[in-house]
């Protein structure tokens, strides 16, 4: 276990403060323009309405972005330790190679981006403040029911920080045989594992009758999307909220039940199937490993 936490450190030490920084400079940036820009609301737009729909656009936008860094950036960290020439150095330490591998898994999969979305939840909140001030006024904070926009706020942190967890498991089949194709096949890897998951998935599609690769790929990303998008598919609930007198008292019982059923998912065939495509990028990198 110290070994584990040890690898995880060497994780954290090369790469959190890039995080830190993917984190925070949306935040400054959005801060200054705040400050200094002007911020213009219509007629029919809402404080309350307001304030929770940015502080919920700008903590999606910041999970997308700590998502595509960390996909972009996974096929490079398959090959780290060959690139530097510092593997011959982590396979002598009594390190097991899943442990290696686990440890890089883990960070950059789960604990970076969840991070991203841990500093996302009360920065969009801030941003959010800021926008309703300069926007309606400072008197109008008063005016808002701060009650009940807690409990909103608060079951959407928990939904949100639970959507990145549930975002890790079915982003990993497709990022770690992203890993593995970059550890075997070098700068070739990425392209031909899309290539060959493309168009091998349109010929058994078209040819064949099997759309299942196809099928596949469309589902991980859906549930990526329901994962990190609370109550996307809900516009009612949505267009409630730029009601005059938007009613707050249900919103974190949905925020509950749609947790509820994005945890259902996982107990699907496809969770099976993302499952089973991660253990084989897994076991594909471990052994690439082995192999020095």
């Amino acid at each position: 276990m110290q070994t584990f936490q040890t690898l995880l450190l060497r994780e954290w030490m090369q790469h959190g403060r890039r995080w830190w920084l993917i984190a925070l400079i949306p935040l400054a940036i959005s801060l200054l323009a705040l400050q200094f820009g002007q911020v213009q609301v219509g007629e029919e737009d809402h404080a309350v309405a307001t304030l929770l729909l940015t502080a919920g656009v700008y903590a999606a936008v910041m999970a997308g972005v700590g998502w595509l860094v960390a996909y972009i950036q996974s096929g490079g960290m398959a090959r780290r330790d060959w690139q530097d020439r510092s593997i011959e150095f982590w396979r002598s330490l009594p390190v097991p190679d899943s442990a290696a591998v686990g440890a890089t898994v883990l960070m950059h999969l789960v604990l970076l981006p969840l991070l991203v979305m841990a500093l996302a939840v009360p920065s969009g909140l801030l941003v959010a403040l800021m926008v309703v001030a300069r926007g309606f006024g400072w008197s109008t904070l008063a005016g808002v029911p701060w009650h009940e926009v807690a409990a909103v706020v608060g079951a959407g942190a928990l939904r949100l920080l639970l959507g990145s967890l549930l975002a890790s498991f079915w982003v990993a089949p497709v990022a770690l045989l992203t890993m593995a194709a970059a550890a075997w096949l070098k700068r070739w890897g990425v392209p031909m594992l899309w290539i060959a998951w493309g168009l091998g998935g349109l010929i058994l599609a078209k040819g064949y009758g099997h759309p299942e690769v196809l099928e596949a790929l469309q589902t991980f990303s859906e549930r990526v999307g329901n994962a990190l998008l609370p109550l996307r598919h809900r516009q009612d609930v949505l267009s409630s909220l730029a009601s005059p007198q938007p009613d707050l008292l249900p919103l974190p019982g949905l925020l509950g039940q749609d947790a509820l059923q994005r945890l259902q998912e996982l107990a699907s065939g496809w969770g099976g199937v993302a499952l089973l495509l991660s253990a084989l990028g897994f076991a594909l990198l471990v052994w690439r490993r082995q192999r020095g």
